[in-house]
């Protein structure tokens, strides 16, 4: 078949590339470069990725800008590759200068890594946007699919428009196991949304043996859709949101934003298998919607940390008082905010034999038929400089803002809630009316202590150790609950109203302001403010308020 003149000259070209990387004594990885113009080695992404896998080494493909690559079906195998879109040319001094398309058949996956060699491989994925990926034949990794012994990393790309019928819509990982785990580091400027894993786990993204680091600053995962996962799914991996990345820590950042999710259990997020850890910094989960359970997070057999603070200086923050550690707006049930008998449980969490760590977050405006915040059948539950605000439960007559179930055969749970604030938490009656609603329940046999905390009405706790209660702090105590700022107003009843060695603070207050702040203006009865702040000592402070949101 005759093919025009330039075709045979790329096609030369890219031999003779791989014929002198081959024959060049202590050759250096090869960059090979990917368009349409004279200078490139090839046209064909794909003949690059097989001509790198010829090399050995860690090699790299630069692809131009201004091409979109349509029906790609591409495959790497054991070896190590960086591929970077959006160049200015393909020549020795292009910039990069935007992203590169690259789009599926709309049935196979559209990037493929596999190992089976044994070895741990690199693959660096930049300025690449993946879409119409179908998953292939096994039905995994709608638009990226990477299996085996692999550390990945992205940067600055949207996967979007991906399908598959099991795991991952947009991006599935697994590694060989628990014991030698794949890694993947998602950095800056990386988007996954309108993916669907439709009958399995995780629309935008699914993790399997895998240690999953997602950057705490412009990574959105949204609208995506799952069976458990809408947003993100883990199956027995560990899942860590906070400084990650390759740029350097400063305190201006958005967070990690997942939202507009939608899954039957999770979501936003579902964690999965047992023995797995999600630790987050940073992280705001809104607007997403279970059918059943856990509008927001669903998990069972593992750990969830949830906060603020670092434990070094190495961090990814918001601004203090644009703080983005959230769970706020997310639906567990078909009918929520309505009223109706598709029951859901646990609006914003639902966790099932997870040992929880809940601190410096908002959990506010989540709805459910029960447990429209947080429902925890245990072990273990602490929740601390958090505020529950705003939160609405469908039927008000028997369920609570807050619960810790029991079943037949569960361990005692322990549930302990220290400088925490409660506000404006509502149900709905049968005849649609809001009204106040109760706001905490655990079963007889949980141990439960209350220290420092606020509420706008009664808590009716079982049990002895709680401390440094108050049960009447409305709007008044605050600065300006409307815009999320839950520190004391000045003169509030909340504070100094709590003893030091009672309150025993772990963590900073939800502004990331040190608790137990001496006010020399006051003396009711200790240095702590009850709630999930301390009130400003000094005119420095006097605009911050203007910074909540």
């Amino acid at each position: 078949m005759w093919r025009p003149r330039k075709d045979i000259m790329h096609v030369r070209s890219l031999r003779f590339v791989l014929a002198s990387a081959l024959l060049a004594p202590g050759a250096q990885a090869a960059v090979l470069t990917v368009g349409p113009g004279s200078d490139c080695t090839t046209s064909s992404l794909g003949a690059a990725i097989f001509a790198t896998g010829q090399l050995g080494g860690a090699d790299e493909i630069r692809v131009s800008a201004g091409t979109t690559y349509n029906d790609q079906k591409l495959t790497i195998s054991n070896q190590s590759l960086t591929i970077s879109g959006g160049w200015s040319s393909c020549a020795a001094n292009a910039t990069p200068i935007g992203r590169t398309l690259v789009s599926g058949n709309g049935i196979d996956s559209v990037l493929t890594a596999r190992e089976s060699s044994g070895s741990r491989y690199t693959l660096a994925l930049d300025r690449l946007d993946i879409s119409n990926g179908g998953g292939g034949s096994d039905g995994v990794g709608g638009g990226i699919d990477i299996s085996g012994n692999w550390s990945v990393t992205l940067r600055r790309m949207d996967v979007r428009n991906n399908a598959t019928e099991f795991d991952g819509g947009g991006l599935a990982i697994e590694g060989p196991g628990n014991i030698n785990p794949a890694t993947i580091d998602i950095g800056e400027d990386v988007a996954l949304h309108h993916n669907q894993a439709r009958n399995g786990n995780g629309g935008g993204l699914h993790g399997k043996y895998a240690v999953v680091q997602i950057r705490a600053d412009r990574v959105r995962i949204h609208d995506n859709s799952a069976y458990r996962g809408g947003g993100i799914a883990a199956t027995s991996a560990n899942v860590y949101v906070g400084a990650y990345g390759d740029e350097i820590p400063y305190t201006g950042a958005t967070g990690l934003v997942v939202e507009q999710n939608r899954a039957t259990d999770g979501g936003g997020i579902a964690m999965l298998g047992s023995g797995w850890l999600f630790d987050a910094h940073e992280l705001t989960v809104r607007n997403n919607r279970a059918n059943r359970y856990g509008g927001g997070i669903y998990g069972i057999n593992g750990q969830l940390q949830l906060g603020r603070d670092y434990p070094n200086y190495w961090r990814v923050q918001c601004a203090p008082g644009d703080f983005c550690s959230r769970v706020e707006g997310n639906v567990a049930g078909l009918d929520c905010p309505t009223p109706g008998v598709n029951a859901g449980l646990g609006g914003g969490l639902y966790l099932d034999k997870v040992n929880a760590y809940v601190s410096q977050t908002l959990i506010s405006d989540n709805c459910a038929r029960d447990a429209a915040a947080f429902f925890s059948w245990g072990p273990s539950t602490r929740i601390e400089s958090t505020v529950f605000a705003r939160n609405l439960i469908e039927e008000s007559l028997y369920t609570d803002i807050v619960a810790a179930g029991s079943r037949v055969g569960d361990p005692e749970q322990t549930v302990i809630v220290r400088g925490t604030s409660f506000f404006d938490n509502r149900g709905r009656t049968a005849d649609g009316g809001i009204v106040p609603t109760s706001l905490f329940s655990a079963s007889s046999n949980a141990t439960t202590r209350f220290i420092g905390v606020a509420s706008d009405s009664p808590l009716y706790l079982n049990g002895t150790g709680h401390a440094c209660l108050v049960t009447n702090a409305g709007a008044s105590a605050y600065r300006n609950p409307g815009s999320n700022d839950f520190r004391p107003a000045a003169n509030s009843l909340l504070v100094d109203a709590c003893p030091e060695a009672t309150f025993a603070p772990t963590y900073s207050g939800i502004d990331l302001q040190p608790r137990c702040s001496d006010d020399p203006n006051y003396n009711r009865g200790g240095t702590c403010d009850i709630g999930a702040a301390e009130a400003p000592l000094d005119p420095f402070f006097a605009g911050f308020g203007n910074d909540f949101e």
